[in-house]
């Protein structure tokens, strides 16, 4: 037996050449390589045959004949002279007045300071603040009293303070043991009186006191 091997073998048993693919693709590489070439070969000429090459100018000023050659203008100025001195001569800088303007605003003695009529204003606004807020405060407080002042408040619960550590003091210096009415009449009054004086001072130490007129 002689088993067929593959589509290639069958194509050769039955008289058919197979097709190389390979030799085929090779040839079709070189072929498209060498239209590369041709085509690139054509484009090189192309430019180099259109290519018109700048004519060469001196850069060295020119002579005194040569300017004589070609007037500018019919009133026989030279325009491109003029020109060229222009073009040589130092430009102006740029003008700083906006500048100079805002360095002389920023360096006023009192930029950055809040004006003088808004601090005014600013004061009057607190003053009108303050009385409205007496008026209520008066208006709150009944018939024949009056609101103490806190220089005087202060100075009321000062005095209180020193009687109690009188009075305290007082107390300590009894004896221990009382036994006659004198002795016990005094250490109730001292005892009352430090009472008084505690809830005096109880007043006197609230933001705002009334007292009678």
């Amino acid at each position: 037996m002689n088993p067929v091997r593959g589509p290639r073998d069958a194509q050769i048993r039955a008289g058919i050449t197979p097709t190389n693919h390979a030799r085929q693709n090779a040839q079709a590489v070189r072929e498209q390589s060498n239209m590369n070439a041709m085509r690139k070969a054509a484009e090189a000429h192309q430019d180099t045959k259109g290519l018109k090459l700048p004519p060469v100018r001196s850069t060295s000023a020119p002579s005194q004949r040569g300017l004589q050659r070609r007037p500018s203008s019919s009133s026989g100025r030279d325009f491109v002279a003029e020109n060229r001195v222009g073009a040589a001569a130092p430009m102006r800088p740029p003008r700083l007045e906006k500048r100079d303007s805002a360095d002389k605003y920023i360096n006023k003695k009192d930029y950055g300071q809040v004006p003088q009529y808004l601090l005014e204003r600013k004061m009057q606004m607190a003053a009108e603040v303050e009385a409205q807020a007496r008026a209520k405060e008066a208006a709150l407080i009944p018939p024949g009293m009056r609101l103490m002042p806190e220089d005087e408040r202060l100075e009321t619960l000062e005095v209180l303070k020193k009687n109690r550590e009188e009075v305290d003091r007082a107390i300590q210096q009894l004896p221990l043991r009382i036994e006659t009415p004198s002795a016990i009449r005094r250490k109730e009054d001292l005892e009352r009186r430090l009472r008084e004086i505690e809830d005096a001072i109880k007043i006197f130490s609230r933001p705002k006191v009334l007292v009678h007129l």
